[in-house]
Formats: C-alpha cells, sequence, structure tokens
C-alpha cells in the first residue's frame, strides 16, 4: 500500500499548499497578462509566475538556479515533520520535469542537464541515492508518481519524495507560440470560447509511503481526517502523433481503463463508486475535445470534472504533481471549485464541468495528463477503506532475459552516420529524415530489433540518457537568437526527448507505455530494476530498454529488447 504522507505547493497563487487551497475557495488567480517575452504576433500572452520571495530565506545559495531553490522550499515545506526521513538510503527522490533549467542553455550549460538539478536538489538533503529524473513532456508529474509508487512497491526503497518542477523561459513561452498553442487571452478549459493554453511555473512536493501494514502508516495527526492512498497508475500511447492527440482519445482511455483494472473495449459502472476528475484540460481545441472523448468512452463523462489550469495555467513538468496534490485535499474536505474561465460547454460528448464550487463525497478521484509524443498516464487515489489492501507480490524474484540487441557508438559526422544506416537498412520511412538525431538513432534501433505490428499494447518504451534533448535544444535557441529571432515549431517540438518513444510508437503501432529517464550515467542494473518492475505490474510482454545518446559529433547507443522467463522459457 502507497501512502500519501506529505505534500506542499509553490506557485503563482502562494508559497504553499494552503495558500494555494485558499486562493482556489476565493476564486482568486494568478494569470496576468505579460509582454516581457518575445513571441510572435502582437506579444500578448498571459502567464503564472511564483514570487521569488516564496524562496526559503535560507536556501538563498550563489551555487543554486531559481528553480533549484524553489524546489528546496518546496521540499523542505513539506517535509518539515519527516524531515529525518530525507537522508535515509530507504528515501529515493524522483523529478518530473519538462526543460528544467533550460535558461542556463547559453550562458552556463553545465547548469542545464536535468540529473544536476535533481542531484543538487537531493544532495542538498543529504540522500545518498541517485534521484530518478523523468521528463516525459507535460506528462512528466503524473509518470513520475506512478515510477515512485512502482519503486517503493518493489521493495527497492521505503519511501520516495517526489518533486515536480517547471518554470517559464524565452525558451518555453516562444516554442508554445510557434506552435500557435498559446492563447492571447485568460485561458478558457473545455468551454466553448477555449483557443489556447496559458502558462505557469510552480515547484512540487509529493511524499509517498510504502506502508506493509496498517500498523506501519505513518501518523497523520493534522493531515488528512482519513489517510489517501495511491491505489493505480497507468501509461499508455496514442501512437498517433507526436504534436497532436489522439481524435478518438486512444492513449487516454487505454490508461484510464488499465487504471480501473478494467478490460478494453468496455465502460466503467456505477459500482465504481463515487468519485471525480481531474483533467489535463489545457484549453487548446484538441485536447480537450480529446479528453472529452476519452472519458465518454471509458463511461466516466457523468463524474464531476475540474480542470485546474484556469487558475494558474499550465505548469508543464509540474502540472501532474500539484494538481494531484490540490485533488487529494479536495477528497479530504469534500469540495471542488468552480472551472475557472468555464461558462458553456465546447466539447462533445459535454463533460459534467461546473463554474461554480461543489460540494463532493466521494471515496477517490482520476488524475490525468497528456502530451507531446502522444504519452497520456493516469493515477487513481482513493481513501483508506475499513480493511487494509492487500500489497500482492509485487516484490518477488523476475527473472529477464535480453532477446535482441542493437548496439551503435560513433564520433564523427553522426547525422550523415545515420543516414548512412539508414539507407543501407532498407528502410522506407520518408518521415525519419525530418527527425532530430535522438528519434532517428531510436527508430533505427527500434526497426532492428521491434516487428511492425498493428496495435500492440503489451511492449513497453523504456529509454534514458544524460543529454535529454539536447541537440534539438542548441538547433531550436539558434531560431530564439537576439538577431535572428524566428521560433521553429518543426524543432521545437523535437526538444522533449520523449519524442522518440512517440516516433517509434507510431511507427511501430504500439500503444503500449513509454517513459524516459535522464541520467549522468547509465547504470544498466537500475534500469533492469525498473523493467522488472513492469513486468511484476502486468500487462507487459516486452520492453524496448534503450540508453540513445546522439548529438552532433558523437552517438551512444545501446538497446536491448527484454523479455521475462518463466521455467527458462520466455513468457508471453
Amino acid at each position: 500500500m502507497i501512502q500519501i504522507v506529505a505534500d506542499n505547493i509553490i506557485s503563482g497563487l502562494g508559497r504553499d499548499t494552503g495558500e494555494n487551497l485558499r486562493a482556489l475557495r476565493e476564486g482568486r488567480i494568478s494569470l496576468k497578462e505579460n509582454a516581457g517575452f518575445r513571441v510572435p504576433g502582437d506579444g500578448k500572452v498571459f502567464l503564472s509566475v511564483m514570487d521569488d520571495s516564496f524562496i526559503e530565506p535560507s536556501v538563498h545559495e550563489e551555487d543554486m538556479t531559481r528553480l533549484e531553490m524553489f524546489m528546496v522550499s518546496s521540499v523542505k515545506r513539506a517535509c518539515g515533520r519527516i524531515s529525518h526521513l530525507l537522508g535515509d538510503s530507504s528515501t529515493i527522490f524522483v523529478f518530473s520535469t519538462a526543460k528544467g533549467n533550460v535558461r542556463y542553455l547559453a550562458e552556463d550549460e553545465r547548469k542545464a542537464p536535468l540529473w544536476h538539478s535533481a542531484k543538487v536538489v537531493s544532495g542538498y538533503f543529504g540522500n545518498p541515492n541517485d534521484p530518478v529524473t523523468v521528463s516525459t513532456a507535460c506528462t512528466s508529474g503524473v509518470t513520475a508518481i506512478i515510477v515512485a509508487k512502482r519503486l517503493l512497491e518493489a521493495g527497492l526503497y521505503k519511501t520516495a519524495v517526489v518533486v515536480g518542477a517547471d518554470e517559464i523561459t524565452e525558451f518555453v513561452v516562444s516554442g508554445f507560440s510557434s506552435l500557435m498553442a498559446l492563447s492571447d487571452e485568460l485561458c478558457r478549459p473545455f468551454d466553448i470560447m477555449r483557443h489556447g493554453l496559458n502558462l505557469g511555473e510552480a515547484a512540487g512536493c509529493l511524499v509517498l509511503r510504502r506502508a506493509d501494514s496498517k500498523e506501519d502508516m505513518l501518523n497523520q495527526d493534522g493531515y488528512f481526517k482519513t489517510p489517501q492512498l495511491v491505489a493505480s497508475g497507468a501509461m499508455a500511447s496514442d501512437a498517433f502523433h507526436i504534436s497532436g492527440p489522439s481524435k478518438t482519445g486512444e492513449g487516454l482511455y487505454r490508461a484510464v481503463m488499465k487504471t480501473l483494472s478494467l478490460p478494453y473495449g468496455t465502460k466503467a459502472e456505477t459500482c465504481l463508486g463515487e468519485a471525480f476528475i481531474n483533467p489535463h484540460g489545457t484549453a487548446t481545441l484538441y485536447n480537450d475535445q480529446m479528453e472529452s472523448v476519452a472519458f465518454s468512452r471509458s463511461g466516466l463523462d457523468d463524474l464531476p470534472m475540474i480542470p485546474l489550469k484556469g487558475y494558474f495555467g499550465h505548469t508543464l513538468g509540474a502540472s501532474g504533481v500539484i494538481e494531484t496534490i490540490l485533488c487529494c485535499h479536495f477528497l479530504d474536505e469534500g469540495w471542488i471549485p468552480g472551472a475557472a474561465g468555464y461558462s458553456e460547454p465546447g466539447c462533445f460528448p459535454s463533460p459534467n464541468i461546473s463554474s461554480e464550487p461543489q460540494a463532493v463525497s466521494a471515496s477517490w478521484f482520476l488524475k490525468t495528463n497528456s502530451g507531446f509524443g502522444g504519452s497520456n498516464a493516469a493515477i487513481k487515489v482513493e481513501k483508506l477503506g475499513d480493511s487494509f489492501p492487500e500489497n500482492g507480490s509485487r516484490s518477488g524474484k523476475i527473472d529477464i532475459r535480453t532477446i535482441k540487441s542493437f548496439n551503435l557508438e560513433y564520433t564523427g559526422d553522426v547525422k550523415e552516420y545515420l543516414a548512412s544506416l539508414y539507407r543501407a537498412s532498407g528502410l522506407s520511412y520518408p518521415k525519419f529524415h525530418k527527425m532530430d538525431l535522438l528519434c532517428k538513432a531510436g527508430v533505427l534501433a527500434a526497426d532492428s530489433l521491434l516487428e511492425v505490428t498493428e496495435g500492440n499494447s503489451d511492449t513497453a518504451l523504456v529509454f534514458v540518457n544524460s543529454v535529454s534533448s539536447l541537440a534539438a535544444d542548441r538547433e531550436y535557441l539558434s531560431s530564439i537568437a537576439e538577431d535572428d529571432f524566428f521560433p521553429s515549431p518543426s524543432v521545437f517540438v523535437y526538444t522533449l526527448p520523449n519524442i522518440v518513444t512517440g516516433e517509434i510508437s507510431i511507427r511501430h503501432k504500439l500503444f503500449g507505455e513509454c517513459v524516459f529517464f535522464v541520467e549522468e550515467e547509465f547504470n544498466r542494473e537500475r534500469a533492469l530494476d525498473y523493467v522488472r518492475c513492469l513486468f511484476r505490474e502486468g500487462g507487459v510482454s516486452r520492453v524496448l530498454l534503450c540508453w540513445d545518446e546522439s548529438l552532433d559529433g558523437r552517438c551512444s547507443l545501446r538497446a536491448d529488447l527484454i523479455g521475462m522467463e518463466k521455467n527458462g522459457k520466455l513468457h508471453d
């Protein structure tokens, strides 16, 4: 059983969870017009920015970036009563971010790697373990919670500190603007008048702890009236498009049904009980419509739904973490706020959304994220019932075997090298030529190891590197140079590392789950521990594990197709 034991939110609405909840009760938003960023057109954007006064005075350090200081501040506020756990070897830090310290890419690239920020923050608290960093675009937050849950259930750690954070930069604002995704007015999720998202920044901390019995649960006097658990979670791919959602909501539908332990092709029944939904709800035309279709397919369209981005914008890698925290408190207090910016239904089928606060008598809620790369993630959080839930056998021994491998090591003109491999392979896939180096290398590896299948949902993609999407980041940065400002949407979309898993999913029609980890070095044994977590959970017959580090000048790739053994034989 995975218990939620502590939390904190820092956003434009306040310095802690209490201030954020008070703002929502009062109907206050933190989105404001901000003309300080260069964007195509008239330059009018609405943003939610964290006040620097929200940083804890004790963490102002010269060698920390602004974002790192916010993350440390959030962890300190969340863990005041359990700070003794932070430096323990049984505690793992799991980070969620889309772009992290990307503002330092031009001035001090040593601070830009996502793993670097994770090490700075976990190191501040004296934690001896290498942190886990998840970067799957806008699904990073919910994905990080699922990853943390699995690591705890496998018995690898006792406590997980999940930290989600992203900040507003010209890199991010110009990129979303180039995709025509930003609204020049306050965003209106699911409303008939919606026409784009507002960006926000935030740092959130959610602490999870494995309880092996009722007596093992952490005392929470003054926290929740009834203990809350992360009951289940799942990820799935659209296998449709790298920057546009499936029109049928396929990936989100699959993630939701797996989270609710319901078979594909069915709908949820009323016996699931009282609940509410916190959707991704970006206020873009296609995302909100996709979600409405997916929830209708799932049989959940009658449940109250509360989109939250109308209050503080889309906080990217932080959104799944901070919105989950808010929903935990809604569940505890028995209410949900009205949907900011919503007045008239703008999606079909119309979800159950109200602009007014509502009392809810719920025992659980569903939180979802969807994002670029066709990624989708969902979690179910529930109140502890009268009986203690069974933990199952997820810490048992799992035997795995490498079925096939594909390796590349090259120094020189990587673009031409990958093109020569493409020509030699006989592969006919014109889209290959539009991809960044990370995707080209990943697609070549996948094509050598996987069949092109139809509707495969039991192959998982686990990718790792140390540089995230650095080659594409550098290319995009040059497009927004001071003297040559011309943001390229075709380049910006590749500045998210998980796009490689999206490209592979599209090419091979894989609807299974995808994750991208960013680590200083490839720790293969730790990666295999996570692969075993996937096999323990079930629903996976193959895992493509790939270290993919492809940059101008060098390419290092190691890909393994892995299966599970039973009685000395591969098990399907």
